[in-house]
């Protein structure tokens, strides 16, 4: 076999890896708001972040989705998930506020592709601590739901313009004050612990009056204040996660009338891998 035959065969090779390549690397079909190719979302999961982002649509116009696909073939995550953007066309034709969440599982990489009209809130660095920071600590420990779940909700609270402060510090709450924990979860403890000190009081209030009738818990509660702050705390305190901004708010299809809008993007965004 002569030089020019070698060559032939190599150029030849090439051609047929990219093309098998590209058949493999093909762009799906977006199933809604959670498209998981990879299979790492429960149906509970899955239908819990669909109901949230649709909830999201609906109430902002933002459209955010999330794909999860088993490998990327090769391709850079940055290279592929602008294809998907571009093709599922996220956010309103005329705001380009849409995003687009992307995880490969077996390169350990994801990304979180911002469309135009949102580059100047959801910037490169705060996208950038938000996967360092609120996701990637979750998927090192196989926690990929969580993870996405977190991350999901940073980007949709940035979006939407609630005000996080772009530091890393400020992004912490996210991790450790959402977390599932075995144990009390903060508010409920703090509600445990202020209504024992309202009760406590009572108590002594009860044994330093216990000729006046108005001498109970109840009525000593009322007098002082504390009953009102009792009830603020259970009414107020236990918000959050099951409200209306978070994961188990009101429920909507997974898959339902979630389709993409005309959004353009234009490469704003971040990267990370664990």
């Amino acid at each position: 076999m002569n030089y020019r035959q070698k060559l032939n065969m190599i150029i030849l090779t090439l051609f047929i890896f990219t093309s098998v390549h590209a058949k493999e690397n093909s762009i799906p079909k977006m199933e809604g708001a959670v498209t998981d190719t990879a299979n790492i979302l429960t149906a509970t999961a899955k239908e819990k972040m669909s109901s949230y982002l649709n909830n999201v649509n609906e109430k902002t116009g933002i459209q955010v989705a999330l794909l999860t696909v088993k490998s990327l073939n090769g391709e850079e995550i940055e290279s592929f998930s602008m294809r998907v953007a571009e093709n599922w066309k996220l956010g309103q034709k005329e705001k380009d506020n849409g995003v687009l969440m992307l995880l490969a599982l077996n390169e350990h990489k994801v990304r979180i592709e911002v469309g135009y009209g949102l580059e100047g809130v959801l910037t490169d660095a705060y996208c950038g601590l938000i996967i360092r920071q609120v996701m990637i600590p979750y998927f090192r420990q196989d926690a990929y739901a969580k993870g996405l779940e977190q991350g999901l909700r940073a980007v949709v609270q940035k979006a939407a313009g609630q005000d996080i402060q772009e530091n890393e510090d400020s992004l912490n709450p996210l991790i450790t004050g959402t977390e599932e924990k075995d144990g009390l979860p903060l508010p409920v403890f703090a509600f445990l612990v202020i209504y024992f000190l309202i009760f406590i009081m009572g108590i002594a209030s009860k044994f330093k009056t216990s000729s006046n009738p108005q001498g109970t818990f109840g009525s000593s509660a009322s007098r002082t204040g504390y009953g009102g702050l009792g009830r603020s705390v259970f009414l107020g305190g236990l918000g959050g996660f099951g409200g209306s901004t978070g994961f188990g708010g009101s429920r909507h299809s997974s898959g339902g009338g979630f389709s993409g809008g005309g959004g353009s993007f234009g490469g704003g965004g971040a990267s990370g891998s664990w």
